[in-house]
């Protein structure tokens, strides 16, 4: 089991930073590690919670998740609505115990940073300027996107026993959590050999559901589609509520997959449920098959 080493030091920007790491026990018990206030050279500061295998050993090397909204993940104290998805029984269930989860808090910059910078720039002008207003700013995902690689990676990846290949290293989210994901999944095919998406927000807006958005921006990922042929893919919506605005998209990227000839059912799901809505109770259901999923040997 990891011992409490309550002082660790990462490299950025050939910067020397103090990240603390402690442990955080959860109603049920279940220990799991936090590094509060991450510093970066890119982003605001945000905390890091790190879910490790019960039998954890420093010897042996691990598979690894990387998902958004990670207060989301575990804690109830600071899940949103006090609600956690409970990550950690749902791995135990499905007797999943070789990956360690690595759960990267939002901010206040949630939307502005989940949205893909290559994703807002083919935007038409008017749907960028209607984007940018309901968002209060434009893209901020070049800067999340570096954070993520040249900072978090590293250091987690230094300081836990994990194998860094990327056949064993996934990144995954939720909603705008989903559409940043499946972003660094597709311009960096060489680090994340998993992406995971639940209920991608493709119209990028809350307000007003524009088809004419992602369709903006598809042209990108169509030229960049085929750096996933060896990936494993899993996406998935709902019919209710927001869900029920992500069929025509999830339906486009399925097209293409096939006319590409890379929708084979080990390597890519995108599953419809139906009755399922925008919340979490409905995403904690689906959470631990799409894990299940991409990080098959099959």
């Amino acid at each position: 089991m990891l011992k409490a080493i309550f002082a660790w030091f990462g490299i950025s920007n050939n910067k020397v930073m103090a990240q603390e790491i402690l442990p955080v026990e959860l109603d049920s018990g279940q220990v799991i590690y936090r590094i509060s206030n991450f510093q970066s050279a890119y982003v605001a500061p945000r905390s890091i919670e790190i879910y490790l295998p019960p039998d954890y050993d420093s010897v042996k090397k691990y598979r690894v998740l990387y998902l958004q909204d990670g207060q989301n993940l575990f804690d109830n104290t600071v899940a949103f609505e006090n609600y956690a998805m409970g990550l950690h029984t749902i791995l135990k269930s499905l007797e999943i115990d070789d990956i360690i989860i690595v759960g990267i808090w939002n901010t206040t910059l949630r939307f502005r940073e989940y949205l893909p910078s290559n994703f807002y720039v083919a935007l038409t002008s008017n749907n960028k300027k209607f984007i940018k207003k309901e968002y209060g700013g434009s893209a901020l995902g070049s800067l999340y996107s570096q954070f993520l690689i040249q900072e978090l990676i590293p250091f987690i990846e230094n300081k836990f026993s994990i194998d860094s290949s990327r056949n064993s290293r996934g990144i995954g989210g939720i909603s705008m959590g989903g559409l940043i994901s499946f972003y660094l999944g597709l311009t960096n095919p060489d680090l994340f050999g998993m992406v995971v998406c639940l209920s991608t927000h493709w119209p990028l807006s809350v307000i007003k559901n524009k088809d004419s958005i992602y369709k903006d921006y598809f042209n990108f990922i169509e030229k960049n589609i085929e750096g996933l042929k060896e990936s494993k893919l899993y996406f998935d919506y709902g019919t209710e509520n927001l869900d029920s605005w992500y069929e025509n998209p999830n339906e486009l990227l399925e097209v293409l997959l096939k006319e590409r000839g890379m929708y084979e059912e080990d390597k890519v799901v995108i599953r419809k449920f139906s009755g399922h809505s925008h919340n979490m109770r409905d995403w904690q259901q689906r959470i631990g098959p799409a894990i299940q999923f991409v990080y098959s040997n099959k």
